[in-house]
């Protein structure tokens, strides 16, 4: 019987995948996460970005992996429940290649305007939304994310007419709201400080 007993876990590093880039809510939940794991088990856990193809890049090293539980992927939510429904990847199916562990959080999505954009508040961003259709670009994570959906949700219900630009992640696409390239995102959370520092503008939560 003791031959048989069941290891302690973890018994070595433990890498983690993050299936989105770098400096968004995933990423850095990840390595907040990764460093009190690493804490109160005693191993380390190795946080590593693998960004791209709407998370199935990350999806599809970590299905390729040694299937011992020491490769794990830390996605957003929506990169699990959405994104099939959207890529056409029949050979791989995360939400059947993958167990999911644990839920870690929810993320609220807050309404960034670069300060470009002539609206103070919500009333305004609508008004001035709907009398420029097709002029507004919105920033998100990729394609299927939630911040996608959000989008194209509000789109219809709010009879607006945005464009959406997909990133490899929240960091990239705040980086360019930041820069003027894009006027608006749906941000899960990532451009709070640069909307308390008055660099953007948070019209809705």
């Amino acid at each position: 019987a003791a031959s048989v007993h069941a290891q302690n876990w973890p018994s070595k590093p433990v890498r983690v995948i993050v299936n989105v880039a770098p400096g968004g809510v995933a990423g850095v939940t990840a390595r907040v996460l990764g460093a009190r794991l690493t804490g109160t088990l005693g191993q380390t856990f190795l946080i590593e970005n693998k960004a791209g193809g709407d998370g199935y890049i990350g999806f599809q090293d970590a299905v390729r992996s040694q299937p011992d539980g020491y490769t794990l992927v830390y996605s957003p939510g929506s990169s699990m429940m959405i994104a099939p429904h959207i890529v056409n990847r029949p050979d791989l199916n995360p939400t059947t290649a993958l167990t999911a562990v644990a839920a870690t959080g929810g993320v609220s999505l807050y309404v960034l305007l670069h300060p470009g954009v002539p609206a103070q508040n919500f009333d305004e961003f609508l008004a001035y939304a709907r009398k420029n259709p097709g002029k507004l670009n919105y920033g998100t994570p990729g394609n299927g994310t939630s911040p996608h959906i959000a989008g194209e949700v509000f789109n219809r219900e709010a009879k607006t007419k945005l464009n959406h630009v997909p990133y490899k992640g929240a960091g990239p696409a705040l980086k360019d709201l930041l820069g003027g390239q894009i006027e608006l995102a749906f941000d899960p959370g990532v451009g709070l400080a640069s909307a308390r520092g008055g660099k953007l503008r948070m019209v809705a939560v």
